[in-house]
């Protein structure tokens, strides 16, 4: 069972605020994308209720797009809220998202929302094979063998 994409983004929020930060709406998608798609290739688990989809100019979720609609470029400066009154994030109750989310924000923390849409959206990334099949979704099956966003990361190449 998956994660609601306002928790995670939230989570990524958490970290940028503390840091007086705030990422723009295009660039916590990619950030969540980008978690969502590690976190299957270090544990095989689908992270999002949410699926992934191929969006014109890259990965999007859907929730994400929906609420940023027309205001993409423009900072977030508050946690994003569901039906529920509370403020919900992803905890530190599951070791592997907590990695995930931890690597994630220190690698794309300095990175522009334009960067970050040209990792996910490089030659053999997992938006560009879906997008070239003629695919709305990109197959979380095929992120957990997809690690081609590793490299321009920083991040090393498993074996």
């Amino acid at each position: 069972m998956g994660v609601a994409t306002t928790d995670l983004a939230n989570a990524f929020l958490n970290r940028a605020f503390r840091e007086h930060r705030a990422p723009t709406a295009r660039a916590l998608n990619g950030m969540c994308c980008l978690a969502s798609f590690a976190h299957a290739h270090l544990t095989g688990r689908r992270l999002l209720v949410e699926e992934v989809m191929v969006g014109g100019h890259g990965p999007m979720l859907y929730s994400l797009h929906d609420k940023f609609h027309g205001r993409e470029n423009e900072p977030v400066t508050a946690y994003l809220r569901t039906a529920s009154p509370e403020v919900r994030m992803v905890g530190d109750n599951d070791a592997d998202l907590t990695y995930v989310v931890r690597r994630c924000w220190n690698s794309t923390r300095t990175v522009s929302a334009d960067d970050l849409d040209a990792i996910l959206t490089c030659e053999g990334s997992l938006w560009q094979r879906a997008r070239n099949a003629g695919h709305l979704i990109i197959d979380h099956d095929e992120a957990v063998y997809n690690c081609h966003y590793y490299m321009p990361l920083g991040w090393h190449v498993p074996q």
